[in-house]
């Protein structure tokens, strides 16, 4: 079985809950990050200021222990307050890639490897 670690583009606020809860949950000292979150720069777009927020994973996203088998989540997916992050089984992201929704795959974990 495989997980997919992803974020719907359009629902993160910048929040910064998921690097909070990744920091806490692995420990991770100042300097060092698994999960960042990038901002655009403020554009126009159709008379309106708009700002993207982006989640980002780092090769040490450590998150790829069997979640799925014990119906558990990364500390960052738990903290979302906007439900952007997800962690899933590719049948869930097909039907969410489905529903037009525009996400970014952040990571895909493979059962029983390491990362």
């Amino acid at each position: 079985m495989e997980g997919i670690l992803y974020v719907d583009i359009n629902r993160c606020v910048g929040c910064y809950a998921c690097e909070v809860a990744c920091r806490q949950e692995y420990d991770i000292p100042l300097g060092e990050w698994r999960i960042k979150v990038i901002a655009t720069e403020p554009r126009k777009i159709h008379r309106k200021l708009s700002m993207y927020f982006l989640p980002v994973v780092s090769e040490k996203c450590t998150g790829c222990e069997p979640l799925l088998e014990i119906n558990a989540e990364p500390a960052c997916v738990l903290a979302c307050p906007t439900k952007a992050i997800q962690y899933s089984d590719t049948d869930q992201l097909t039907d969410t890639i489905n529903k037009g929704k525009p996400i970014s795959i952040l990571k895909a974990y493979r059962e029983n490897r390491e990362c």
